[in-house]
C-alpha cells in the first residue's frame, strides 16, 4: 500500500471523536477514536492507537492513527496512489455506547396508520435494544377497522384527536350495490364523492373505550397552550379521566405554554404521575425547548416527557438543490438537553419523514421518487434522494423516476454505504435487494431502516 495522506490534527478537548473520511465531500469511511486518558502517569501511557481497513470503489484503504495529548495523527494508505478528492476530518463526538444506554431509555416512532403500520413497528422492536412505545395516530374512520384486525397488538399510545368520519358510508355502499345490480342500465346511478367532516370529542370518546376493550391503548389528549383550557376541554378531560388511568397529553402548540400549561395539568392531576406528555419541538428555538422541558420538570406533576421532533428541515430540503445530507436535527437537539441537565425522558420522531406527510396519494400532489435514509451508524445524519425525470415534471407520475432511483443509484451501489447497508438491517437488504419501487413501499422500507437505526443506538 501507499501513503496518501499523512497530517497531525490539534486537539483542545479530549473528547472521543469522530475521524471521517472523505470523497468529493461525501464520507466513505467513519469511526471513533477513543479520548486519550489525561489522568496517566505518562503521554504514551495516555495514548490511543488504532487502524481501520476499509474498501471503496474496489480500492482498499488503511486508516491508521493515534490519539495523545498533542493531538491526532493520522496516515491513510491505498492500494492505488491517487489522493485527489480524498480529505480527512474530525469532530468531537460522545461515545453512543454508553450515552444512549442510559439517556435514551425509550424510543416512539411517531405513525400515521397505514396497513404497513404494524409491520413497521414489529421490525423496529425485533432489532431494538431499548424499550420500543410508539404512538399511532389514525385520521380516517375508514382505518379503524383495518386498525383492529391487522394492528399493533403490544401497549402504544393512539391518537384519533383529528379523526375524520365518512358521513354518507352507508349511502355509498347502497349506491355500489345498486351499480352492481344496474350495470349496463342507464338508469344505473352515479357513486357520490366520499363526505368526510371532523369526529366529535364524544364520537372520538366512545372510540377510545370500544378500541381498549380489545387493544391495550393508551389514549391521546391534543392540547394547544395557546389558550387556555375551556369548559369543553374540562368535560372531555373529566371524562377521559373516568375511562382510563393513564393518558398521554400531545402538546401540538406552545404559544403561551409558561402562563396555560397548568389550566390543562390540573384537571389531569390525579392520574399525571402515571401519564405521559409529548412535546413537538418543530418550528421551535432551543431556548423555548429547555424552558418548557424545565416548566414540567420543575412542576408538581411527574408525567413522563417524550421529546418528539421532525428529523430535518423539510421546507429547506424542498427548496435545496445538490448537498442530499442533512442533520438530524431531532436526534441532535434531543442530545443538546443532557448539557442542561435535562434527563430520563424519551425520543420520539416520524421515523425520518414530515409529520404531516402523505401517506398515499392525493390528487394534485406532483411528488418526487425519493429515498430518506438515516446515517446507520450513528442516525445524527439523513440522506434523502429526490428524483424526477424530465418527462414526468410538473405531473403526478412517479413511475419512470422510481425505475431511474432504482437503477441508477440502488443497483450500481451509488448510495453510501453509511446510508444503505444491506448488513444494517432487514429493510436495507430489502431495499438493497429491489427490484421495483412504489411511492408507498420506498417509504415503507425508509422508515424501518430509520426507525431500527434508532432503536439500536
Amino acid at each position: 500500500m501507499n501513503m496518501i495522506l499523512n497530517d497531525l490534527l490539534s486537539i483542545t478537548q479530549y473528547n472521543n471523536t469522530k475521524i471521517k473520511v472523505l470523497f468529493n465531500s461525501d464520507s466513505i469511511f467513519e469511526n471513533i477514536l477513543s479520548a486519550p486518558d489525561i489522568t496517566s502517569s505518562t503521554p504514551s501511557k495516555a495514548e490511543s492507537n488504532k487502524v481501520f481497513n476499509f474498501t471503496y470503489a474496489d480500492i482498499d484503504y488503511e486508516l491508521r492513527t493515534t490519539f495523545n495529548l498533542i493531538g491526532i495523527a493520522y496516515q491513510l494508505l491505498s492500494s492505488n496512489n491517487n489522493s485527489n478528492n480524498i480529505t480527512i476530518e474530525t469532530e468531537a463526538c460522545i461515545d453512543n455506547s454508553t450515552f444512549y444506554s442510559g439517556f435514551m431509555p425509550t424510543y416512539t416512532p411517531i405513525l400515521k396508520y397505514t396497513g404497513n403500520t404494524a409491520a413497521i413497528i414489529e421490525s423496529i422492536e425485533n432489532e431494538a435494544n431499548k424499550t420500543i412505545m410508539p404512538l399511532i395516530d389514525i385520521r380516517k374512520d375508514g382505518d379503524i377497522n383495518n386498525y383492529l384486525e391487522y394492528g399493533y397488538d403490544n401497549l402504544h399510545f393512539l391518537d384519533l384527536s383529528v379523526l375524520e368520519i365518512m358521513r354518507n358510508r352507508v349511502y355509498r355502499d347502497s349506491i355500489k350495490e345498486r351499480r352492481k345490480k344496474e350495470r349496463g342500465s342507464p338508469s344505473r346511478p352515479e357513486l357520490p364523492g366520499e363526505e368526510y367532516t371532523s369526529a366529535t370529542r364524544g364520537e372520538i370518546l366512545d372510540l377510545y373505550i370500544q378500541i381498549s376493550e380489545t387493544t391495550t391503548i393508551i389514549p391521546t389528549i391534543r392540547i394547544d397552550t395557546t389558550y387556555p383550557a375551556n369548559s369543553d376541554d374540562i368535560f372531555y378531560v373529566n371524562k377521559m379521566r373516568e375511562n382510563f388511568t393513564k393518558v398521554i397529553i400531545r402538546v401540538m402548540g406552545m404559544d403561551n405554554f409558561s402562563i396555560n400549561i397548568n389550566s390543562y395539568l390540573l384537571l389531569l392531576a390525579s392520574i399525571l404521575s402515571d401519564s405521559y406528555i409529548i412535546f413537538e419541538f418543530n418550528s421551535i428555538q432551543e431556548a423555548k425547548e429547555v424552558s418548557v422541558l424545565n416548566t414540567i420538570q420543575n412542576s408538581e406533576y411527574s408525567p413522563q416527557i417524550i421529546y418528539a421532533k421532525e428529523t430535518a428541515d423539510f421546507d429547506s430540503i424542498k427548496r435545496e438543490h445538490g448537498d442530499n445530507y442533512f442533520e438530524n436535527i431531532a436526534l441532535s437537539g434531543y442530545l443538546r438537553l443532557k448539557q442542561y441537565n435535562i434527563e430520563n425522558i424519551w425520543f420520539a420522531d416520524y421515523c425520518g419523514y414530515e409529520r404531516d406527510t402523505a401517506t398515499s396519494y392525493i390528487p394534485g400532489m406532483k411528488p418526487n421518487a425519493k429515498l430518506h435514509l438515516v446515517d446507520n451508524k450513528d442516525a445524527k445524519k439523513i440522506c434523502i434522494y429526490k428524483i424526477k425525470v424530465e418527462e414526468e415534471r410538473g405531473t403526478g407520475k412517479t413511475k419512470q423516476s422510481m425505475i431511474y432511483l432504482v437503477d441508477e443509484y440502488i443497483r450500481k451501489d451509488n448510495i453510501n454505504i453509511l446510508y444503505l447497508d444491506p448488513n444494517h438491517c432487514d429493510a436495507c437488504t430489502e431495499l438493497y435487494n429491489i427490484e421495483s419501487l412504489s411511492l408507498a413501499k420506498s417509504k415503507s422500507i425508509c422508515m424501518r431502516h430509520n426507525g431500527i437505526t434508532i432503536a439500536k443506538l
